[in-house]
């Protein structure tokens, strides 16, 4: 019997060992290919200054020029200029939340693990090993994937508490609250919810006999310590919540589209992969709550998951609910799928007596969740950029950069991004905005001598890209369009000939199939 045990103890480990390097070579491949965006950008700016800087800028938030505007914590910062100093480049800037993401895939393990079971544990590790949502922000050079690290962690040393009401678990939740506050203000919405969990958790115990007095007592002593440990950031913790994030707002309408696309990023996309995640995690919460072992951990994982979207409705708090902002209520969407793999695995097993059941099932299961898988992976990685290839695009300017071209970009916001790589490799050409104004700025290619390239980013002239050059391509991220002296152009639909736009605009593409040709 004890042989047996140690096998299966020997068995999960090689597995978790196994998941760990498959979710390593997913999320390093490619990490620096993609071109940064906008945000990741003012990350790696900020992550170049000294160490003191950093964190007075959380002190002090929005008296460090443009790139204090939105206050953010310091960890992500201060690990981004630790890496950059190795070398400075896109792959070294996303390196620590590639490695916080990859130990994400032992943490699950472990919270599953003490949520559940080892098999459960097992399934919740493989599920977020090969999820896209989570491999993308273990990409990304922002504080998500750290920030989603230190989420689990505090659930785990939350639901040990309850078991055991001990000094170890208790430092233990109240250092990974503080963790997961540096890495990103969105924890707020996570405390508040551990905060009743707290007290009812225990109750919800078999064999409990606690009493709510030292409850109320660990209570205030976790607010006191955190608030302590917090102190370097409360200026910019105040700030965040009274809402001066620089004036922006992201309105949306709260309703069942909108849960159904978020639970759609937490699985594998839409379509069959939508619904066999949803029955998955329907059978982990039903069957979850037939077992008397597993009732109180259903409930406080359906408190966990919900809670989030209620804050919405009630709240309304529009900023703080974007998307990305509802990272921390995934592990438990994850855990709910892992415990209906299990459960539904458990019900095979019995059925199928002769001990094959239980093999059949998980081989059956383990194809059909890396089948739905690997449709969205293969789109990420074949995609030349997660947005705009401004590297590919700086690349191609430097080359073939001379004083009688005017370079004249789309939008002002897009010439931080472009200005960025021109920095490095071509620091003297000058970047014009167009600024939305077609008229005026077809009026200056009309008037002035020089050769004008357009980049535009969006693109504005959908026709004349897809309708008459590029409908093979499925991604084209920008077109440049090389003008000479032309005369001045009346945008009327009647226009988009295919001899005036060929006469007019000779084009470059930025996509797969040139990359290589001597062209972009």
């Amino acid at each position: 019997m004890k042989n047996s045990l140690n096998l299966n103890k020997h068995y999960a480990v090689i597995l978790l060992l196994l998941l760990i390097v498959s979710g390593s070579v997913l999320r390093f491949y490619k990490l620096g290919s993609p071109t940064l965006d906008t945000d990741e950008i003012s990350s790696v700016l900020l992550s170049r200054r000294d160490m003191s800087k950093i964190v007075y800028r959380s002190w002090h938030p929005g008296s460090v020029d443009d790139l204090a505007k939105v206050e953010e914590p310091p960890f992500p910062y201060l690990l981004m200029h630790a890496s950059l100093k190795i070398n400075d480049s896109d792959t070294m800037a996303r390196l620590p939340s590639a490695i916080l993401g990859i130990a994400g895939i032992l943490v699950i393990f472990v919270l599953a693990k003490q949520w559940f079971n080892k098999t459960t544990a097992l399934w919740s590790s493989f599920l977020l090993t090969f999820s896209l949502y989570h491999i993308f922000y273990s990409q990304l050079a922002r504080g998500y994937a750290g920030f989603l690290l230190f989420v689990m962690l505090s659930f785990y040393f939350l639901l040990r508490y309850t078991h055991h009401q001990n000094r170890v678990n208790l430092m233990g939740l109240i250092l990974s609250n503080a963790g997961g506050i540096y890495f990103h203000y969105a924890m707020l919405h996570v405390i508040i919810i551990e905060s009743v969990m707290f007290f009812v958790l225990p109750f919800f115990a078999v064999n409990s006999h606690r009493r709510p007095k030292p409850l109320l007592k660990s209570f205030l002593m976790m607010c006191g310590v955190f608030f302590v440990l917090s102190l370097p950031i409360f200026p910019s913790i105040v700030s965040t919540v009274r809402g001066r994030l620089g004036g922006d707002t992201l309105a949306f309408e709260f309703n069942p589209a909108y849960l159904k696309n978020v639970l759609c990023r937490y699985g594998a996309g839409n379509g069959i992969a939508f619904y066999v995640y949803i029955f998955f995690a329907v059978a982990g919460i039903f069957m979850g709550l037939k077992n008397m072992d597993k009732r109180k951990s259903i409930l406080a994982l359906l408190f966990w998951l919900c809670i989030p979207f209620l804050l919405i409705a009630v709240t309304g708090y529009r900023y703080d609910f974007h998307i990305r902002y509802f990272i921390y209520a995934f592990p438990a969407y994850i855990l709910f799928v892992g415990n209906g793999i299990s459960s539904v695995g458990g019900v095979v097993a019995r059925k199928l007596s002769d001990g094959k059941g239980k093999v059949f099932f998980s081989v059956i299961t383990i194809f059909l969740f890396l089948s739905l898988s690997i449709v969205p992976l293969r789109l990420y990685y074949s995609m030349p950029a997660k947005m705009t290839d401004w590297k590919a695009i700086a690349r191609y300017i430097a080359r073939n950069y001379s004083p009688d071209k005017r370079v004249y970009i789309e939008s002002s916001f897009c010439v931080y991004e472009l200005g960025y790589y021109l920095d490095k490799i071509a620091p003297g050409v000058k970047l014009y905005t167009v600024d939305g104004d077609k008229a005026k700025f077809m009026q200056v290619c009309s008037e002035k001598k020089d050769s004008i390239w357009y980049v535009d980013n969006s693109p504005v002239f959908d026709s004349l890209v897809f309708r008459y050059f590029d409908t093979r391509v499925e991604f084209v991220s920008t077109v440049f369009y090389e003008l000479g002296k032309r005369e001045l152009i009346d945008w009327d639909k009647s226009w988009f000939s295919q001899a005036n736009i060929r006469r007019y605009f000779p084009c470059i593409y930025l996509n797969s199939a040139e990359k290589g040709k001597g062209r972009l």
